[in-house]
């Protein structure tokens, strides 16, 4: 079988340049075309993505900036208010609002764990959220410490 040199390396090659190869070899080159073939079509069928970061970090620099103490403190601050109001709660809804928020357990999971009928797990749920709303709605309506700072 020939092969055409500037075929397989268009960068090397400017004119076409056949040689011969055994068929196992042929058969490999041509394994490898259909392979890369099949590649260029699931990254277009899935609008492939792909990160140009090799783990060095720059990327994520890039997309992520660094939290700065202000934003730090006010997360940290927010985050004491949620635990604070959460603990206001009743025992079954703060178990039943952490395990469903912060464990990220799905309600028909607390519900058999807990012996419940799924309905009950929903119904507290519900009504504990309404709780911390009404408890954490001073939190939408107060500026920020970054937006104070001169």
């Amino acid at each position: 079988m020939e092969v055409n040199l500037r075929k397989l390396y268009p960068t090397l090659y400017s004119a076409d340049v056949f040689v011969e190869v055994s068929d196992e070899v042929f058969e490999a080159i041509r394994a490898f075309e259909r392979a890369e073939a099949a590649w260029q079509r699931r990254k277009y069928r899935y609008r492939a993505q792909y990160s140009l970061d090799y783990g060095n970090g720059i990327e994520n620099d890039l997309l992520l900036w660094p939290e700065t103490p202000e934003e730090a403190f006010e997360a940290k601050m927010m985050r004491r208010e949620i635990f604070e109001a959460l603990h206001t709660l009743p025992a079954a809804q703060k178990l039943r609002v952490y395990a469903r928020y912060f464990l990220e357990e799905k309600p028909r999971q607390i519900a058999r764990r807990e012996g419940v009928h799924p309905s009950r797990v929903y119904t507290s749920l519900k009504s504990g959220l309404r709780t911390l709303r009404r408890k954490l709605a001073h939190l939408a309506r107060r500026p920020s410490v970054s937006s104070t700072l001169p």
